[in-house]
């Protein structure tokens, strides 16, 4: 049975010793974390190709899912995304004009069936456009006429 004075000593001992048990503790846990990741840094390098195929068979074979998962996370981060891609196009314009151009020259008649179907599903909207357009252009043409009209009246 210990008395009140050993109770005391293990007391302040430990309270003494607390702050070098703690920083002793953490080093080894960080210790053992750097070489966990060191493990798994290789493991993934080492099998790579393995990782990627079952990330492409879980694709495959759960589509619905993966599909409602990426639509959550589409809608969660929407607005950094769109900020994200506004910037890359802001910094990379030639580039993917360049890409572009090349798509459209080496698949011309994906480009032909893309348009011709954009023509077919957007008929309503596409005459719609095109009314609006035109009116204003006669409207800008025939105030044109009416001022060369004026001109050449007032000419005579």
């Amino acid at each position: 049975m210990k008395t009140e004075a050993q109770k005391q000593y293990a007391k302040d001992y430990y309270q003494a010793n607390k702050e070098r048990i703690l920083k002793q503790k953490k080093k080894e846990y960080l210790e053992n974390k750097e070489a966990m990741n060191q493990s798994s840094k290789e493991y993934y390098y080492n099998n790579r190709e393995r990782i990627l195929e079952k990330g492409k068979e879980y694709v495959k074979n759960n589509k619905k899912k993966v599909k409602l998962i990426r639509q959550a996370f589409y809608q969660k981060n929407k607005k950094e995304i769109l900020e994200r891609s506004r910037i890359y196009y802001q910094e990379n314009k030639e580039e993917i004009s360049k890409r572009v151009t090349n798509y459209q020259e080496n698949n011309k008649e994906k480009v032909s069936e893309a348009k011709k179907r954009y023509r077919t599903n957007n008929k309503d909207q596409i005459k719609k456009y095109q009314d609006e357009y035109y009116a204003k252009n006669k409207e800008a043409i025939s105030k044109k006429k009416k001022l060369i009209y004026l001109k050449k009246k007032a000419e005579l």
